[in-house]
């Protein structure tokens, strides 16, 4: 018997769309859209129409820019992606565009409810970009973003006792008269009361590990919270050697530098002096 696709944390399809999806999970659509997200596919029927008519396909599409900063989208180089046909795909104000083409949109992340849609407009194969470098870090990128929960959005990991703000709509996603949500962690339960109005504050993330809420609140659903440094932990290949880190202000290090940098130019007058003497002594001799 094949597993339900609420056993997995995340479920791609490629030029397929299913006839069932569960309530909650998290999606990667090739070149397909479901029907039950606010981002719709442009389709040739008239105004009106009982018939969803046949989808409206762009051809030979460039792109114009991306959501560099997004955590999907870090470190991507898509100038030169181009392809060959994409669907053009209507997005509401309240989703998120990462990529958008010459023509219209061509990634989009569209969350609602306990949902996660990460949607790719446009067939991989018709396009080179499955033989770029870029491809298999977008798509590690994506499955980071979406299994471990949308908190990447606000930064890969926690550090503890930092302090995490929830916007206002978030909480509207969930329900308008939310009064109280729970965090769950390492150290148990902690209840937090909802304002009336502004952003909502989560209760302290003073120990490490993974933290969720309840009820789970969009793009925050598990919090990971640990010591690790994202920079040494980043695997991914540079472009250029990386700069020797500056010493921090009072540190041995700094003052060891600020020596060294003395001494120097004290060698340097030394040797400035040595040049100095050498020259009058030689055009002396040259006057006798």
């Amino acid at each position: 018997e094949a597993k339900k696709p609420t056993t997995y944390d995340v479920v791609i399809f490629d030029n397929y769309k299913p006839t069932f999806l569960p309530d909650a999970g998290n999606f990667v659509w090739f070149n397909a859209v479901p029907d039950n997200i606010k981002t719709k596919v442009a389709t040739d029927a008239p105004p009106g129409a009982k018939l969803p008519g046949n989808p409206v396909v762009l051809e030979d599409v460039g792109v114009l820019d991306w959501k560099r900063e997004h955590p999907i989208m870090q470190g991507l180089g898509l100038g030169k992606l181009w392809a060959a046909k994409a669907l053009k795909l209507v997005v509401p104000l309240d989703r998120e565009v990462l990529l958008d083409g010459l023509k219209g949109p061509l990634i989009v992340l569209d969350r609602g409810g306990k949902s996660t849609h990460l949607i790719v407009g446009f067939d991989i194969m018709d396009t080179r970009w499955v033989f770029s470098p870029s491809f298999p870090v977008f798509m590690l990128q994506a499955m980071q973003y979406l299994a471990v929960g949308q908190s990447m959005d606000v930064r890969q990991a926690l550090r503890p006792g930092e302090v995490v703000r929830v916007p206002r709509s978030v909480l509207q996603q969930v329900d308008p008269n939310l009064k109280k949500v729970t965090l769950v962690g390492p150290g148990g339960r902690q209840d937090a009361a909802v304002p009336p109005d502004g952003e909502f504050v989560l209760p302290k993330l003073e120990r490490v590990g993974l933290y969720t809420t309840d009820p789970p609140l969009p793009g925050y659903e598990q919090l990971a919270v640990n010591v690790l440094d994202a920079n040494e932990s980043n695997l991914l290949p540079a472009d250029k050697i990386p700069a020797a880190a500056p010493a921090a202000p009072g540190t041995d290090a700094e003052v060891t530098g600020k020596r060294r940098l003395e001494l120097w130019w004290w060698l340097a007058l030394i040797a400035l002096g040595v040049l100095t003497v050498e020259w009058w002594v030689y055009t002396r001799r040259v006057h006798l």
